[in-house]
């Protein structure tokens, strides 16, 4: 059964072996596999989806040919998708092989989507990179995981059609290995299979025993008789001493070998790879009394003189019992080995044997039973001549014939070089060695490869992007600030930023000795923050150190933007300036990106929601106010300006029989906008509006205003009063409930916002 099983396992092990070497061959072959198609539909645009460029390994090398211009750009494949949305587009997968060559592969176009026309890919914030040709495009680059590709022309007519994919081959054949090795080690089993076989039957050979040799026996005048009257059956082969000492010698040495194998399967610590060395006769003899003596019937006599019939038969003192398979064949070495006698030799003399006497008729004492027989019947140690004959073992137990350790070389050397030969990782599938050779492509950064290992977010900007976002914004406020059109700011501005420059714009236009705003900073990012989601609408604050005409400004501004949809740019929604002195918490890498505050906003020390309001009483009441031990007032300048001093200044230089002056501070209807920090808290804007009422006590009043007030009211005298509105964009920093602490004030940008003329029903004249 053993060599049956064996013989199966060879089997197996060589068809493996050469399924695995087959596949090692063919992928050694190939360098490159190049992927291509054409498509036949007018959409515009087209979707190459990471699937697809991570279908190999290694950097991409892609060509675009079309009629027109070409726009390729990469980002995460869910902002891809996002903005394509509902547009008719090409989407790319990866057919089968061309023609059965492994190293060519077809692209196939799934069109799907109804929307004929979409925005140039160009004036988008989402990407990564942009990148434009005309006619043809080669793009040689590493896509990361987790990123997809956008081809377009200009969003109004069909993209380019033609797509060829190009990656390295570096032999990746993930069953070779696997294959290899699980054949390499079939055969080592039926190697030791076969062994096990082999040692089994020569196990069974030795256990043929050969029987002992009888003791010898006292011998009578009975059994001389006997053997006197049998003497006939002995005159064919005459004994002589020599011929009686090589039989002696045989018994002896099968007995012997017999006494061996017994130590030899008692011992099982013996190492039986060595020669079996017979030991020397004459360094250990053999007990006289346990070897039966053969003594010749032949008497001395002369080499002339021929036998006579009247010669007394031999007497064998106890015939030699030779059993067992071992023991015959020593018998047989010896016969092989001695000269054989047909007939006796001459005997010049022959002598008869003397009658055998008792002990009482000799008179004779009896002698010892351990006396040692006389040194001359004992039978003579075997000549060096003869040991090699005399000493062989029986069959099954040389082991000079037996299998060496160098039987198990060939297979270990042939299992270690197909292993050594296995290991590279492309030979193995990617789930067994952790590598990245797998069919998947190289992540662009740590924190690329950190994020996909973690199954995070992907941060929704980037510093290049945000740099491009801010410049943009500053040379369309630049262009809005010359022209004092709104309209301008609107793709790049929202919310209480742009509802600011609106109301500076209205006042100039009004008055042309008005101040405009503040410049926009136009440096470079120097701090972002990024969410970190895959929804719209995307937050990111950033940091901006202004310049003005080239000189370096020491007041950095920042602003928070807002991102709606996959399709609008990045729009600043809040611009402050920093308060000298104020410090920023540590920031996740851009790379990273940071928690969405809506995720985080249960984890603050204040409610994001409740800020604004609990300024606008702190503004209002100071000290008194039920919020300030939870605000600190270190760096606040807006505490310090708006207070009790500053209204009773504004009331103190008007006429109480003519006018009153009140207050009143709340918070603003713009939702709270914000980041998360790297220690829990969060980076967050609002905005309040202090509202001054300026109203008639009588009747007979004529309220005149000037300035800003007059241009934003569109008048400047009124009999029932004036209403003006300032909105304060305010810049908190809400630490986290674990670490605890007060909020604290970073930054504030302060305009008025509104003015308009208050109606009779709004004032009070009777008093």
């Amino acid at each position: 059964m053993r060599f049956i099983l064996s013989a199966l396992a060879a089997a197996a092990g060589a068809v493996l072996l050469t399924i695995g070497l087959l596949q090692f061959s063919e992928a050694a072959a190939i360098d490159s596999i190049t992927a291509s198609g054409e498509s036949q539909s007018d959409a515009p645009v087209m979707v190459l989806d990471e699937k697809v460029l991570s279908s190999h390994a290694g950097a991409q090398s892609i060509v675009i040919s079309g009629d027109g211009p070409i726009v390729v750009a990469i980002g995460r494949t869910n902002d891809v998708h996002g903005w394509v949305g509902e547009a008719k587009h090409d989407a790319i997968s990866v057919g089968p092989s061309v023609d059965g060559h492994p190293d060519q592969e077809s692209l196939e176009f799934t069109v799907t989507g109804s929307e004929t026309e979409v925005p140039d890919p160009l004036n988008s914030d989402l990407w990564m990179e942009t990148i434009e040709g005309d006619g043809e495009l080669t793009i040689n680059t590493v896509v990361a995981p987790g990123y997809s590709m956008l081809i377009a022309s200009d969003g109004a007519h069909p993209a380019p059609n033609k797509v060829a994919i190009t990656w390295p081959f570096g032999g990746y054949a993930p069953l070779s290995g696997p294959l290899i090795v699980a054949g390499a080690v079939l055969l080592l089993v039926a190697g030791l299979l076969l062994w096990w076989a082999l040692a089994g039957r020569r196990r069974a050979q030795r256990r043929a025993v050969v029987a002992p040799v009888a003791p010898a026996k006292p011998v009578d005048a009975a059994q001389r008789e006997h053997a006197a009257r049998d003497h006939e059956q002995w005159t064919a082969v005459q004994w002589d001493d020599e011929l009686a000492e090589s039989v002696v010698a045989a018994a002896a040495a099968a007995q012997r070998d017999h006494e061996i194998d017994t130590e030899l399967e008692s011992a099982p610590d013996l190492d039986l790879s060595e020669p079996f060395q017979p030991r020397n006769a004459e360094e250990e003899p053999l007990p006289t009394s346990e070897i039966p003596i053969i003594r010749s019937a032949a008497p001395e006599a002369n080499e002339q003189d021929a036998p006579t019939d009247d010669a007394e038969p031999a007497v064998i003192d106890e015939p030699v019992v030779v059993d067992g398979p071992g023991a015959q064949d020593a018998a047989e070495s010896v016969t092989d080995s001695a000269a054989p006698v047909a007939e006796p030799e001459p005997q010049t003399e022959p002598q008869a044997e003397p009658e055998p006497q008792t002990q009482a008729e000799s008179g004779a004492e009896p002698e010892p039973a351990d006396k040692p027989e006389p040194a001359g019947e004992t039978p003579a140690a075997p000549s060096s001549d003869d040991d090699e004959s005399k000493w062989k073992r029986p069959r099954g137990r040389n082991r000079s014939q037996a299998p060496k350790r160098v039987f198990f070389v060939a297979p270990a050397l042939l299992v270690g070089a197909l292993t050594l030969a296995g290991c590279a990782p492309q030979y193995w599938p990617q789930s067994w060695t952790g590598t990245e050779i797998a069919p998947t492509g190289t992540p662009t950064s740590e924190a690329d490869a950190a994020i996909i290992d973690e199954g995070a977010h992907y941060p929704v900007l980037s510093v290049e992007r945000a740099d491009k976002i801010i410049a943009d914004a500053g040379e369309r406020a630049k262009e809005a600030d010359k022209n004092r059109d709104a309209k301008l700011l609107e793709p790049r501005f929202t919310g209480d930023a742009l509802a600011e420059r609106k109301a500076l714009y209205k006042a100039q236009s009004a008055d042309g000795e008005l101040p405009g705003p503040v410049p926009f900073p136009t440096g470079k990012v120097a701090y972002l923050i990024p969410d970190a989601t895959q929804e719209w609408p995307r937050t990111a604050f950033a940091v901006v150190n202004a310049t003005s005409d080239g000189s370096a400004d020491a007041v950095p501004f920042g602003a928070m933007l807002v991102q709606q949809s996959p399709r609008e740019g990045y729009r600043i929604t809040s611009l402050v300036q920093f308060e000298p002195g104020v410090q920023l918490p540590d920031a996740a890498p851009v790379e990273i990106g940071a928690t969405p505050l809506p995720e985080l906003a249960d984890g603050l020390a204040q409610n994001p929601d409740e800020i604004a309001a609990a300024y606008a009483d702190i503004i209002a009441k100071g000290d008194k106010s039920e919020h300030a031990k939870n605000f600190t007032a270190e760096h606040d300048s807006l505490r310090k300006q708006v207070n009790d001093d500053y209204r009773k200044s504004e009331r103190d230089g008007l006429d109480a029989e003519v006018a009153k002056l009140d207050f009143s501070y709340a918070a603003s209807d713009s939702e709270p906008v914000g980041v998360t920090a790297l220690d829990g808290g969060a980076i967050v804007a609002v905005s309040i509006h202090e509202t001054e009422t300026l109203s008639a006590v009588n009747d007979r009043s004529r309220i005149s205003v000037a300035g800003r007030t007059a241009a934003l009211a569109g008048t400047d005298t009124s009999e029932f009063g004036f209403e003006r509105v300032y909105t304060d964009q305010v810049l908190f920093y809400i630490p986290s409930k674990a670490t605890g602490g007060k909020v604290s004030f970073l930054g504030t940008s302060q305009a008025m916002t509104s003015a308009r003329q208050l109606t009779k029903d709004e004032v009070n004249t009777n008093g």
